[in-house]
């Protein structure tokens, strides 16, 4: 793709929709998702051969799902770049002076996945994440370096918040209260969280390390670099021969963030694990504590989810070797207290009322 084949309206309107993205969309996307929504558009005009958008019709949408199944790409990605075209397409018509408009944006369900292509994106998928003897690998490094000590920190603080990288990657320091191991996720603070949610977020008490590493290096930022409440949580660091600098500005995004997990993971010998999977890894690690309804619904606001179906979907789901191990162990093993057939009515009365009575306490 050369410059000179780029077409100069198409690059107008795409610069604005950038801007929508970022700063005008009902939930403002961070700057790593925008850009990637913007590939895909991207890659629409660049098949279409750079043509106005204006002349779009669903012949082109048709063609296009045809490009992109040709395509050495796995389905949930050509769903993503199906969606994120129409998106831009409907926004385009909406707010541009389109003839026909609406007939445009009714063409627009070429877009829509066939119900095939549904089902095998559909298909169980599971998060790779690490496992709890990984992570201590991860995190056990010598602290030689500023870097050393932030990305510490960061790695704890991913772990016992659970929080999106999004939401990480803007925080500032007055927004973790480290005497009531609170978080606060504040949009109006800053914050950039999903939907522009504001979530309170309780630390969870895993390990005591993983809150002294924090609560060190909060201590360090304000006592050996004069932060303050607004500056960066994990800000960024400047690498001279001589040393190091610490910005009080926030990291690139989560582009930093994957490179920064990438280099310590490769260094533990493990595989590469993205910033997301922390999420999945922290969450995992709390249900294994979870007993009750109300534990799992007070889990399930805390890291964000309004629906508690969200956590059980998404984050609940066993790989098919644990599921099979589980029921194995199920069949095989006696259990240690009689089943619901096996009781007397008397003793699952007592039973109910136990439970009730630990639900009422909580």
């Amino acid at each position: 793709m050369t410059k000179s084949r780029l077409n100069e309206n198409n690059e107008k309107i795409k610069e604005n929709y950038q801007k929508y993205l970022k700063n005008e969309r009902n939930y403002k996307l961070v700057d790593d998702t925008a850009k990637n929504k913007l590939s895909y558009v991207n890659k629409f005009d660049e098949q279409c051969g750079f043509a106005d958008f204006k002349d779009f019709n669903a012949d082109k949408g048709i063609s296009f799902y045809s490009y992109l199944k040709e395509q050495n790409i796995e389905i949930t990605t050509v769903i993503k770049y199906l969606y994120s075209v129409k998106e831009f397409l409907e926004w385009y018509f909406r707010t541009h002076k389109v003839a026909d408009s609406k007939h445009l944006i009714d063409s627009l369900v070429v877009f829509n996945p066939t119900e095939e292509d549904k089902r095998l994106a559909n298909r169980l998928t599971y998060i790779e994440y690490p496992t709890l003897e990984e992570f201590e690998k991860i995190i056990d490094f010598e602290e030689k370096t500023i870097t050393d000590k932030r990305d510490r920190a960061i790695l704890a603080f991913l772990f016992i918040s659970c929080a999106r990288i999004g939401a990480v990657s803007t925080t500032t320091l007055d927004l973790v209260d480290l005497k009531k191991m609170i978080y606060y996720q504040d949009p109006l603070e800053g914050v950039k969280t999903k939907r522009q949610k504001h979530i309170i977020t309780k630390l969870l008490p895993f390990d005591d390390r993983y809150y002294v590493i924090i609560k060190e290096w909060i201590n360090y930022l304000q006592t050996e670099h004069s932060f303050t409440d607004k500056d960066p949580l994990f800000p960024k660091i400047k690498n001279y021969t001589t040393g190091e600098e610490v910005l009080k500005k926030f990291m690139d995004g989560e582009g930093e963030y994957n490179k920064m997990l990438e280099k310590r993971c490769l260094n533990a010998g493990c595989q590469k694990y993205h910033p997301h999977a922390f999420r999945h890894f922290g969450i995992s690690q709390a249900l294994k504590h979870v007993r009750t309804g109300t534990q799992l619904k007070a889990l399930s606001q805390n890291v964000g989810h309004e629906d508690i179906c969200t956590i059980l979907e998404q984050y609940a789901k066993m790989k098919p070797d644990r599921y099979m191990e589980v029921l194995d162990r199920m069949i095989k093993v006696k259990p240690e207290q009689k089943t619901v057939d096996e009781m007397t009515n008397a003793e699952l009365l007592k039973v109910l009322q136990n439970r009730i009575s630990v639900e009422k306490s909580y």
